[in-house]
């Protein structure tokens, strides 16, 4: 499987470790890059203090860097998961619904705070949080502790090379 196909497509099969390896490294390197853009453009600054000023519409330089990266490790995160998942032998849409989870826990406090109170915000924040992290805990401990489909399934072959497939790696 090409890097591009790892990362940018929903199809197939991946292992455990591979899918771990991918995920921290997706999320290290979106850390990276965030703590780096808040360095240079917001100077004195801190990131969290910068990620809570960052609006719906990017309206400086370090919301413009941060709206993209989000969007581009959630697409990553889905492939990633939706191939995991496949190898669990579970539907793209399991993977769907975590990142709608993470994104509505994302988006919704933001545009609750343009219409309601810094309070009743802060409330909802932490309603999205706590469900997005449940489901997420539920969703690792699936696709990232327990083992794969022995064999091919409706999927495709194993990574493993299970099933009368020769040796991956």
């Amino acid at each position: 499987m090409s890097l591009f196909q790892m990362l940018f497509s929903a199809n197939g099969r991946i292992r455990r470790r591979d899918f771990w390896l991918w995920i921290i490294s997706v999320g290290v390197a979106n850390i990276s890059i965030n703590y780096i853009a808040n360095k240079l453009l917001n100077p004195g600054i801190s990131m969290v203090q910068s990620m809570r000023l960052v609006t719906l519409l990017p309206s400086s330089p370090y919301d413009f860097i941060y709206w993209t990266m989000l969007i581009l490790a959630q697409i990553i995160g889905f492939c990633l998961y939706s191939k995991r998942g496949h190898d669990r032998n579970r539907p793209a849409i399991v993977a769907g619904l975590y990142i709608a989870l993470n994104v509505l826990a994302i988006m919704v406090p933001k545009l609750m705070g343009i219409f309601i109170s810094q309070q009743s915000s802060s409330t909802v924040t932490s309603v999205m949080t706590t469900i997005s992290g449940i489901f997420g805990l539920a969703i690792l401990i699936d696709f990232g502790c327990l083992d794969g489909t022995k064999g091919p399934n409706k999927y495709g072959p194993s990574p493993k090379g299970i099933g009368g497939q020769d040796a991956v790696f």
